[in-house]
């Protein structure tokens, strides 16, 4: 039960800290900054890459069972192989 009210605590924390107007995406101070661009562009090339690579794969599956180990590959697998 005391796990339970400190996770709904915990939750309810982020949530009015995520409402807060200086925590927008507007306002953040590494916006700006070229590291963060990249690290952000590498993220995103890699979620894009990885959706596509489940694309390619559930368009090739034959059955259910073939489209559930599409999302079973884990992505630092994908990511190490190339």
């Amino acid at each position: 039960m005391k796990l339970l009210f400190i996770f709904f605590s915990l939750t309810f924390g982020a949530l009015v800290w995520a409402q807060d107007d200086s925590q927008r995406c507007q306002t953040n101070p590494l916006r700006d900054k070229e590291y963060c661009r990249y690290f952000w562009s590498v993220c995103k090339n890699l979620g894009v890459r990885r959706l596509d690579g489940i694309k390619s794969c559930l368009e090739k599956s034959q059955s259910y069972e073939e489209g559930v180990k599409c999302f079973e590959r884990s992505w630092l697998e994908d990511l190490f192989k190339k």
